[in-house]
């Protein structure tokens, strides 16, 4: 049901041949940049060496909601502790909603990604771990940009949300909070 899927495997599959192919190269070109939406492009290059283009786009999408189910059930236990809540059963269908279904494949792992790092930021913290998780997060808050933007802005708006919330937890006024968060 992946709609834009055949879109990206035929972008993969320019860069990846279109060095070797004067034929595409009358047609395309092709050039590497920076930006925060190269999560699977980046992928794609050494499992596609290993499995093939079509499976290992295959794979990785069939990660993807894998990937969001196991963030969601890690945000939950990391909150909750060993005390699974109903919620979650309700937040799993969502792994498989709109986003994945219309094959937005960079957003869509950027989001798994950043739910799991978000219940690593739980955990951390609970540990009293600050400055290792200040230190990790800078380097994976990176990591989710380059994934996809939107996933670096789930991120931060995750944390934002759950320290805010702790602050205020603890007596703080809401611009306190605010100011904490």
């Amino acid at each position: 049901p992946l709609v834009d899927a055949p879109g990206h495997l035929s972008r993969y599959h320019i860069q990846m041949t279109l060095a070797g192919s004067p034929e595409l190269q009358r047609y395309f070109g092709f050039e590497w940049r920076l930006i925060g939406n190269l999560g699977v492009d980046l992928l794609i290059v050494p499992l596609s060496a290993l499995f093939g283009l079509e499976l290992a786009l295959k794979l990785i999408g069939d990660a993807m909601p894998v990937l969001t189910a196991a963030g969601l059930i890690l945000v939950a236990r990391a909150i909750h502790g060993a005390r699974t809540t109903p919620f979650v059963a309700f937040a799993l269908p969502l792994a498989y909603g709109y986003s994945f279904q219309f094959g937005f494949l960079n957003s869509c792992l950027a989001t798994a990604l950043a739910l799991i790092a978000f219940a690593g930021w739980i955990a951390l913290g609970r540990r009293g771990r600050t400055r290792l998780r200040a230190g990790l997060f800078a380097a994976i808050s990176l990591l989710l940009w380059l994934c996809h933007v939107v996933g670096w802005a789930e991120l931060g708006l995750m944390v934002a949300a759950y320290e805010w919330s702790r602050a205020r937890g603890r007596g703080e006024a809401i611009l306190r909070a605010i100011w904490s968060a």
